[in-house]
């Protein structure tokens, strides 16, 4: 249930309520899985909220949560946002935000794959 409405409040761009409903699955007991962590990610992306799609990435990891398929093809999206958003604000960033972007290159690598066969190894 809570995956189902993650995925149809993020593709109305409700992002806040995404959180929201995020946080009381937590509350309630239930674990995110790779599903739920997938969905998230893409969400956060999409609505040009790097870091927290790194956030949930990172959590995502940190619960075990082993990584599938569709993580590749969301973190190959989240990749090029960061590109996307390093030619927009080139002059612009932060030097946090800059640290943020280098940590999540770092992490899913310069074109986001070969997460699931190093967690799979």
């Amino acid at each position: 249930m809570y995956n189902t409405l993650i995925n149809a409040l993020g593709k109305a761009g409700r992002i806040d309520e995404v959180n929201k409903f995020f946080e009381q699955m937590r509350s309630s007991g239930i674990n995110p899985d790779v599903v739920t962590y997938n969905t998230l990610i893409e969400i956060h992306s999409k609505a040009g909220r790097v870091k927290d799609a790194y956030k949930f990435l990172k959590m995502m990891l940190d619960a075990g949560c082993t990584p599938n398929h569709v993580t590749d093809t969301t973190l190959d999206y989240l990749v090029k946002e960061i590109d996307k958003l390093r030619y927009q604000k080139a002059s612009i960033l932060s030097e946090k935000e800059q640290c943020a972007l280098e940590s999540v290159e770092n992490l899913v690598g310069s074109k986001g794959r070969g997460l699931v066969k190093k967690v799979e190894t």
